[in-house]
């Protein structure tokens, strides 16, 4: 998408990072992990600004990697807390 021009936005990103620990079947794959990772990077790098779909899909990436420190940082992140994202993991 990028290289044909398109604009990423937090749909994408949220999609992306919602895929990428199925990507080999097991959140325990280093892949997975580096994809998440690295399209958070990305994110941060483009300026998306992330709405609560791609917080709790943050979140839900860093847990199921097993990033706690990383899950607490992002959900502390939330400005509007609601029942989704604090279940949703």
């Amino acid at each position: 998408m990028v290289y044909s021009g398109e604009k990423l936005d937090e749909f994408t990103f949220s999609m992306i990072i919602k895929a990428s620990p199925s990507v080999c079947g097991s959140s325990r794959v280093m892949l997975p992990r580096l994809l998440g990772r690295m399209t958070h990077a990305q994110m941060m790098q483009l300026d998306v600004e992330p709405d609560e779909v791609l917080y709790t899909a943050l979140v839900d990436l860093y847990v199921k990697s097993e990033n706690v420190q990383y899950a607490t940082t992002v959900f502390e992140m939330i400005l509007e807390k609601n029942v989704v994202c604090s279940t949703d993991t």
